[in-house]
C-alpha cells in the first residue's frame, strides 16, 4: 500500500480526524498501543477520535517488561481486529509499528502509525521485524497509509529513545557502504537516487543533532528516519538501510531473546556497532592491493564442519534455523573466486569511495556523547565476550553480503 500522507510538525496530532477522513476512513478504527504510548499519545488518539465521530476500539498490549513483536503480541492484536475494521493505528515506535503492520498485511486492512518517539527507520518500511520461535527475521508486510510525527510529542520522549534514534541514523554509513561492496563485489543492483537520498537525510540529521537536541533537531531526526523507511520501500527491501551495524544489533537481540533478557533499544546498539563496523571499514581499505592479493593467496576456507559448529555454538538452538536461511551460501568457494576478482577489480575504487563517505569511528563516537548516548557495550551492561561472539558471527543473520563477509573473502580476521 502506497505511503498517501506524511505529517511532521508541531501540532500534528490536531490534523488526524480530518487527514484520515480525506483517506476515506470515517468509521470504526482499532487503537494499538502499550501502556507508555497509550499515555504519551494514544489517550489523546483516542478523544480525538472519538470525538469526531470515529468508533475506537482499544488494543493496549500489557507486559510487565518491554513489549516483544513475537507470537503472543501478533494474536493478542489480531483478536481485536473485527470484521467491520475500517483501519488499524498504531501509536508507538518500532515493536508497535512492526506488530500493527504484520496484521494489517495478514488481515487486509490498512492501518497508520502515530509516531511517540523518533527512535528507529521503520515507520515507513513495508517489512516487520518479528521475534518467532526465539529467531528475529524480517517478515513481509505493508507500509502505513499515514505517518503522523507531532514534534511536541517526539521531544517529549524519553532521551534513550532519542538517541537510539540517533543511532539507527548514524548506521547508514555503513549500510550505504555495505551495499556499495554487494552492488561491485557481489553483483547487486543499486540505485544511486535511493542513496543519495538516505545520505542527504542522514547528513541534515547529522548537522542539526550535532549541536542540540532542540525542536528542528527533533524533526529533522524524525524526517531521516522516514526518509530511510521510504527508501526500502521503494527499493523493496532493508538493503539501503540495513548493514553488518543492524546484524550486530540484531544478533545481541537474538541471544537476549534465549537468555529472557530485556535489552537495550535496538538503534542504542547500531549506534555502538557503527564505532566497530566504522572502524573495520577503516582497517580493511588501509591495505594495499597487493597486500590484499597476498593475504588471498594465504587464505584457509573454512570446513563445512568447522562453520556448522562455530554455528552451534553462536545461535544454540537457533542454529539450524539460520543454516537452513543462508544455505551454504558463503560455504561455496566458487562463488568466493568469482567475488575475488571482484574485490581485485575495484579495490581501489572502494578504497577512494570509502575514504570520502564512511566516517572515522572517532566522529561517530563523538556525535553520540554530544546527546549522551553510550558509546560501548559495556555500558549497556553487554559482557565483552558477547560482544566478541557477535563480532564473529553477526555476519550469519543475514545472506547479505557486508564488511564482515568482505573480511571473509581476503582472509582477514576480526580482532
Amino acid at each position: 500500500m502506497p505511503i498517501k500522507r506524511v505529517i511532521i510538525k508541531n501540532g500534528a496530532l490536531e490534523q488526524l480526524p480530518e487527514l484520515l477522513k480525506g483517506l476515506g476512513i470515517t468509521t470504526k478504527v482499532l487503537l494499538v498501543a502499550d501502556e507508555n504510548t497509550y499515555r504519551a499519545a494514544g489517550e489523546v488518539v483516542a478523544r480525538l477520535l472519538n470525538g469526531s465521530g470515529f468508533t475506537v476500539r482499544e488494543c493496549i498490549l500489557r507486559r510487565c517488561n518491554r513489549v516483544i513483536a513475537d507470537e503472543r503480541a501478533l494474536v493478542e492484536t489480531l483478536i481485536n481486529v473485527e470484521s467491520d475494521t475500517k483501519l488499524l493505528i498504531a501509536v508507538g515506535s518500532g515493536t508497535l509499528n512492526d506488530i500493527t503492520r504484520y496484521i494489517s498485511y495478514k488481515t487486509g486492512k490498512p492501518y497508520a502509525v502515530v509516531a511517540t518517539a523518533p527512535s528507529m527507520d521503520g515507520y515507513a518500511s513495508s517489512v516487520a521485524a518479528l521475534t518467532i520461535n526465539g529467531c528475529k527475521r524480517t517478515y513481509e508486510a505493508t507500509s502505513p497509509m499515514a505517518i503522523i510525527g507531532d514534534v511536541d510529542i517526539l521531544a517529549s520522549a524519553p532521551l534513550e529513545m532519542i538517541q537510539a534514534g540517533l543511532g539507527d541514523i548514524l548506521g547508514k554509513y555503513t549500510s550505504l557502504a555495505d551495499w556499495q561492496l554487494g552492488r561491485f563485489i557481489n553483483g547487486e543492483s543499486y540505485a544511486v537516487e535511493v542513496e543519495r537520498k538516505v545520505r542527504s537525510a542522514v547528513d541534515e540529521c547529522v548537522r542539526l543533532a550535532g549541536s542540540n537536541l532542540d525542536s528542528q533537531a527533533i524533526k529533522s531526526l524524525m524526517e531521516a528516519l522516514v526518509t530511510s523507511g521510504v527508501a526500502m520501500l521503494e527499493w523493496g527491501s532493508s538493503r539501503p538501510a540495513s548493514g553488518s551495524e543492524h546484524h550486530i544489533s540484531h544478533f545481541l537481540e537474538m541471544h537476549d531473546t534465549l537468555t529472557g533478557n530485556e535489552g537495550h533499544l535496538h538503534g542504542a546498539k547500531v549506534g555502538i556497532a557503527e564505532i566497530y563496523t566504522t572502524s573495520l571499514y577503516h582497517r580493511v581499505f588501509s591495505l594495499s592491493l597487493d597486500e590484499v592479493k597476498r593475504m588471498m593467496d594465504h587464505r584457509q576456507p573454512e570446513t563445512v564442519a568447522a562453520y556448522e559448529q562455530r554455528v552451534r555454538k553462536a545461535y544454540g538452538p537457533l542454529a539450524e534455523e539460520v543454516m537452513q536461511e543462508l544455505k551454504g551460501f558463503y560455504l561455496d568457494e566458487q562463488r568466493r573466486a568469482e567475488r575475488q576478482k571482484n574485490i581485485l577489480k575495484h579495490w581501489e575504487n572502494l578504497q577512494a569511495w570509502v575514504k570520502a563517505y564512511v566516517p572515522s569511528p572517532e566522529y561517530i563516537k563523538e556525535l553520540l556523547l554530544k546527546t549522551g548516548a553510550p558509546t560501548s557495550f559495556t555500558a549497556l551492561g553487554i559482557p565483552e565476550t558477547l560482544v566478541r561472539q557477535a563480532l564473529h558471527n553477526a555476519k550469519e543473520v543475514r545472506q547479505r553480503y557486508t564488511i564482515f563477509r568482505l573480511m571473509e573473502d581476503i582472509g582477514m580476521v576480526v580482532k
